[in-house]
């Protein structure tokens, strides 16, 4: 399970942002006046900040295993040729 604290973090932190979002609109809005496309950023803004609110208290997500992909190593030597011995070149139209 992941740490509840971490969660706590993570909405605290897109408060945070929300509220320097809010305080940068206001500023717009106090120097170029209501424009249409300020005052419509303005709900936007207002309209994040009460889906914030209705988040609540999220619960845990479970870790399954790394969240990171595996990285795979390919070696950097040849391959056997006996490998491809069969193999048509597709792109070449064949081989045979």
């Amino acid at each position: 399970m992941s740490n509840p604290t971490t969660t706590a973090n993570e909405v605290a932190e897109v408060r945070k942002a929300l509220a320097t979002l809010k305080h940068a609109v206001g500023r717009l809005r106090a120097r170029h006046g209501e424009t249409l496309g300020l005052a419509r950023l303005a709900a936007d803004v207002e309209r994040v900040g009460e889906d914030l609110a209705l988040l609540g208290n999220l619960p845990p997500v479970p870790i399954r295993g790394d969240r990171l992909p595996r990285v795979e190593l390919v070696q950097d030597t040849p391959y056997d040729a006996t490998v491809f011995r069969d193999a048509d070149d597709e792109g070449l139209s064949g081989m045979r």
